[in-house]
């Protein structure tokens, strides 16, 4: 029975040192800056009416410290836009002022997320149309500072799929 006691005793003086190595505040185990990441998905790289396309954006901060944003009540953290292959923004509404503050926010520790389902109707001339034939692109954006003060950093990824109107 004594000899059993060894490899337990073993194992739980291995798991507690690894544990409070973990605890580090060593810069190798530990990141104390900020690393800001962003992933995309689309769910085809083309699409009609019949089998719109879906894109999901995340934004993270895969580091330590903090990282500070903005935004107003009218637009998402993280922008999703889709352009025509002419670079020109479209838009999927009529237009409106945003009549809301800019404010600053912290980046939470949980991701941000935005999602966009293309469906090919796009606001042209006063009213909803079907998108022409043609390549878009979906353009994703988020706008940061590593700190209050410090300059705009911008991460950003375009996606470009094709839309058949039939």
């Amino acid at each position: 029975a004594r000899g059993s006691l060894v490899p337990v005793i073993f194992l739980v003086a291995t798991l507690t040192a690894i544990s409070l190595s973990s605890c580090s505040d060593d810069p190798v185990t530990r990141p104390t800056e900020p690393d800001v990441r962003m992933s995309v998905h689309a769910s085809a790289t083309s699409g009609n009416p019949g089998n719109p396309i879906s894109f999901q954006a995340t934004v993270w901060n895969a580091g330590g410290g903090d990282v500070t944003y903005y935004h107003d009540c009218c637009h998402d953290e993280v922008q999703i836009i889709v352009t025509d292959r002419n670079g020109f923004q479209l838009t999927f509404e009529a237009p409106y002022a945003c009549r809301c503050a800019i404010q600053d926010y912290t980046l939470p520790p949980t991701p941000l997320t935005n999602a966009l389902t293309f469906r090919g109707m796009i606001w042209q001339d006063g009213g909803l149309v079907p998108a022409p034939t043609g390549r878009y692109v979906i353009v994703v954006t988020f706008v940061y500072r590593i700190d209050t003060e410090g300059p705009e950093q911008v991460l950003r990824r375009e996606i470009p799929f094709n839309w058949f109107d039939s």
